[in-house]
């Protein structure tokens, strides 16, 4: 029996494979994600053969699905990506994402033009990437935001988050805010088990000085 070539990621005319889906009658299925973002099951046969080419709706007209005309926007490729991680099994990131609950919004599961709308009222410029608020949350506009890839990276779960005079920063935030190493904060909240305030209110004059604390 002959291994079935996996297609993941591969374009078919205006398809994308995301995922093999569950076989019928014996014909290998795949699910596809169109260029006007509607997402279909599409035979595995039909995809190599090229007899697949659309969802549909090049024959609704144009003007209808591809009137953004913005598939070549780097922004399609982040919402395409978005997706991937939250559906596709073998998407490398899947575990942190699809694994986790984490969904797309109705809003933007199928609908391109409404993600990027939402991108640039938010003032998208490139070098900025989609950052969800509540790490643990889908993605969707009311618990996303634009970030670098600095302040993404501070969002992550990795990061201790850490509240002081009522106000919840990253491990990292206070470091810089404060002038401090993060080694020398580490060792102060970690090996001296000291408060906090005395942490991030106690001047380090020098290596020595500090060391006599």
């Amino acid at each position: 029996m002959s291994s079935v070539i996996d297609l993941t990621g591969q374009k078919f005319n205006c398809f994308t494979v995301i995922k093999r889906v569950e076989d019928r009658c014996n014909n290998k299925r795949w699910l596809c994600i169109c260029d006007c973002g509607k997402e279909k099951i599409v035979y595995g046969g039909n995809l190599k053969n090229g007899h697949a080419k659309t969802c549909g709706c090049s024959h609704k007209g144009k003007a209808n699905n591809f009137a953004h005309g913005l598939t070549k926007h780097p922004l399609y490729q982040v919402w395409m990506n978005m997706k991937l991680r939250c559906y596709d099994k073998n998407d490398k990131s899947y575990y942190r994402y699809g694994e986790r609950g984490i969904k797309v919004s109705d809003e933007w599961i199928n609908n391109f033009k409404s993600f990027y709308d939402w991108a640039m009222s938010k003032n998208w410029e490139k070098g900025l990437s989609i950052d969800r608020i509540e790490n643990s949350g889908n993605y969707e506009p009311s618990n996303c935001r634009l970030a670098t890839n600095k302040e993404q990276q501070r969002n992550t779960r990795r990061n201790v988050l850490i509240t002081y005079n009522g106000i919840t920063k990253c491990f990292s935030e206070w470091s810089e805010i404060f002038g401090i190493k993060k080694s020398t904060l580490f060792n102060r909240l970690n090996t001296r088990n000291w408060s906090i305030e005395k942490a991030f209110e106690t001047p380090v004059k020098n290596e020595a000085a500090y060391n006599t604390f």
